[in-house]
């Protein structure tokens, strides 16, 4: 069986490994130039403007000349994390095992929602490693997400869960009384607010003292809230 009747996607073999190498020594020369180039270099406005304006592909387009576009047209003009004099940030520089192990995973295009497959345990392995560093019980639970915004948002949600006092999803957030609050320091991220907002919890931030940097609260009575969590970030 060839893999254009066992797959939808229509590149062959020989195609998908002629292509595969030359994205391989592109990455490969990308990755040595990177150094010497510009640490940013912006689009330029007519790129922009075309980007903007050309209407969607009324049929498809061979690989060739999907790799063509994106050698000449996206890959010059990059965030800038990757290079060495980048000012450090949230985004981490793209490492290159890292970039195969990527490809890797996207071959095998894993969903870890369930099921009997590696994916599955390889996530319950790194779970264990970091429940071990991190000196968390070994009974603990935890997920693989995406980022901080998704691992704020997913924690919060938790807490919403465990601390609310009333069934959530059968009676709707607004059935408790009274209201549920995440407490996070005026410097808190941006991430952890809107992980607040979209947990339906009212985020009231607070100003860490000067001495030891501890959160400074005021009684959750007095307002009618529930404090659900702290964010200390």
């Amino acid at each position: 069986m060839s893999i254009a009747e066992a797959h939808p996607d229509p590149l062959d073999l020989e195609d998908f490994r002629r292509i595969g190498h030359q994205v391989v020594d592109w990455i490969t020369d990308y990755l040595a130039a990177l150094p010497e180039g510009p640490v940013f270099q912006p689009v330029p406005p007519a790129l922009a403007e075309r980007f903007r304006s050309t209407p969607a592909p009324r049929a498809g387009t061979d690989a060739d000349a999907v790799f063509a576009e994106f050698r000449d047209s996206i890959g010059p003009y990059p965030f800038g994390n990757g290079h060495p004099r980048f000012w450090g940030w949230v985004n981490s520089p793209p490492l290159p095992i890292g970039i195969l192990a990527e490809v890797l995973a996207a071959a095998m295009d894993p969903s870890c929602a369930g099921g009997n497959h590696a994916a599955v345990w390889v996530e319950h392995q790194v779970l264990d490693w970091f429940k071990e560093l991190l000196g968390f019980p070994a009974e603990s639970h935890g997920l693989l997400v995406s980022g901080g915004s998704m691992a704020s948002l997913t924690a919060l949600a938790v807490a919403r869960h465990v601390h609310c006092g009333f069934d959530v999803r059968r009676q709707g957030l607004q059935a408790g009384t009274p209201r549920l609050e995440s407490r996070a320091r005026t410097s808190s991220g941006a991430d952890a607010a809107r992980a607040g907002a979209r947990s339906a919890a009212e985020t009231t931030a607070a100003e860490p003292t000067r001495e030891n940097r501890e959160m400074k609260t005021g009684p959750a009575r007095e307002r009618r809230v529930t404090p659900m969590a702290v964010v200390h970030l």
